[in-house]
């Protein structure tokens, strides 16, 4: 529970003295007390499931507004309906505030690219717990701890969801999570006050042309997370041989750019791209290492590092 004002403090002045459980984007999942989020989304508008929210038990609805006049604006008639202006932009950032997640509990590792984002992830986690700390995962395999993954229903879920399952692995002694980003979250802003630490990306090639439209404003999507101010430096970013076109004007100075080619086993049927995090110490460029990335496949891959900024 928390002060329905002091969820908002950052971004207006609320003087009631209600009380809000936790925040949801859907009103069907409404605890009695709970904040309703009311934004439009691609395919739906959250603000017509307003009377089914209150109807449900909701304390508050915070309700999208493209109107800066209306910031701050309260209504009372049906329920407690309070304007928020460019709510949609901000999702991340109120469910940041209300779970107040610690720093580096858990640490962030955010995995972007066309494919292979699912197999790094895993790879990942695999590697922090070989190395003796508890990891997670996020992505279309689930959310969790490897292993005790829940379906979220897309690769990256949803602002509210994320920041709540944060926090839950944080108090559970998680570690590193390892976090897919899909081109979807970082538009539509899902992630944006996720506080990652390193950003790997792993390839572009055509896809979701639906959403994005053209190549070039899916590549832009994808180099927002090696942008995210969190991300610290020098750190590794990863991708597959050979590098894309016009890669290096993506990273940040004082990265490294790591390239990770695999020798397939006879019996593994795909090829695993991975990335050496710093606190690896002992895997260094052009040691070869074993990992499993599919049940009783086992390949083992060489890394490379070929150049840095």
């Amino acid at each position: 529970m928390m002060l329905l004002k002091d969820l908002l403090a950052p971004w207006f002045h609320y003087a009631g003295s209600e009380t809000v459980a936790e925040p949801t984007l859907d009103s069907r999942k409404v605890v009695r007390g709970g904040l309703f989020v009311a934004v439009p989304g691609f395919k739906t508008d959250g603000r017509e499931y307003i009377a089914a929210a209150l109807k449900n038990g909701a304390t508050a609805v915070l309700k999208h507004t493209d109107n800066p006049d209306f910031h701050g604006k309260v209504s009372r008639d049906e329920g407690l309906v309070i304007e928020f202006f460019r709510l949609n932009r901000q999702v991340s950032a109120l469910a940041a505030q209300y779970y107040g997640l610690l720093p580096g509990k858990p640490r962030i590792v955010g995995v972007t690219g066309t494919n292979g984002k699912t197999s790094v992830t895993q790879l990942i986690a695999q590697w922090i717990e070989l190395y003796g700390q508890q990891a997670g995962v996020m992505g279309t395999l689930g959310n969790g701890r490897p292993g005790h993954l829940h379906d979220t229903g897309n690769t990256t879920a949803d602002a509210i969801t994320l920041m709540s399952q944060f926090k839950q692995m944080g108090e559970s002694g998680v570690d590193v999570c390892a976090m897919e980003v899909s081109s979807h979250g970082l538009v539509q802003g899902r992630v944006d006050a996720v506080p990652f630490e390193v950003a790997v990306f792993t390839n572009l090639s055509r896809d979701h042309l639906d959403f994005h439209k053209n190549m070039e404003a899916y590549a832009a999507a994808k180099q927002r997370l090696l942008r995210f101010p969190t991300v610290k430096k020098p750190q590794l970013i990863l991708t597959i041989a050979p590098a894309p076109l016009g890669l290096t004007a993506w990273i940040k100075r004082g990265c490294w750019a790591l390239v990770c080619k695999t020798i397939r086993a006879p019996h593994c049927w795909h090829s695993m791209p991975i990335t050496i995090m710093p606190a690896f110490k002992h895997v260094s460029a052009g040691r070869k290492v074993k990992v499993n990335c599919k049940p009783r496949c086992w390949a083992s891959l060489t890394c490379q590092i070929c150049w840095r900024r």
